[in-house]
């Protein structure tokens, strides 16, 4: 049986191809796009309230444009740590602390998951015995 979790010939024709997939990935694509234009307007209204706090001339602007090329590393670093730490961490709590109901879900996989592993080495055993 294909693994639910790898790309294969079932996976592409049943989540990839068609136009309602298609259409899911667009929307995937447009909300991508939408996020990142709101995560750059956050940094410009971040710029635009330290220059009316520090009331900065207009012939500074570059020196705040310039602040604003510095803020990049920080949230580059901040982003490198939640991509490679963070996410896992984030996405280990909300497993954890899942409702009574949303844990019973996981331990049940969790148990199948196991039994369906007994089951295919006792399968491989008998296979083994009668010679096949």
């Amino acid at each position: 049986m294909e693994s639910p979790f790898e790309i294969n010939p079932n996976s592409e024709a049943r989540f990839y191809n068609g136009w309602i997939n298609k259409s899911f990935r667009l929307y995937s694509y447009f909300q991508e796009g939408l996020s990142r234009v709101s995560e750059f307007r956050t940094i410009a209204y971040f710029l635009i309230g330290i220059g009316l706090v520090f009331k900065i001339p207009e012939d500074q602007y570059l020196t705040l444009g310039l602040i604003g090329l510095g803020t990049i590393p920080p949230i580059l670093l901040f982003g490198y740590m939640m991509k490679v730490r963070g996410n896992r961490s984030l996405e280990y709590f909300n497993i954890r602390d899942l409702s009574p109901y949303g844990k019973y879900n996981v331990q049940m996989q969790e148990r199948q998951m196991k039994d369906l592993g007994e089951i295919n080495q006792g399968v491989k055993e008998l296979i083994k015995l009668h010679g096949k």
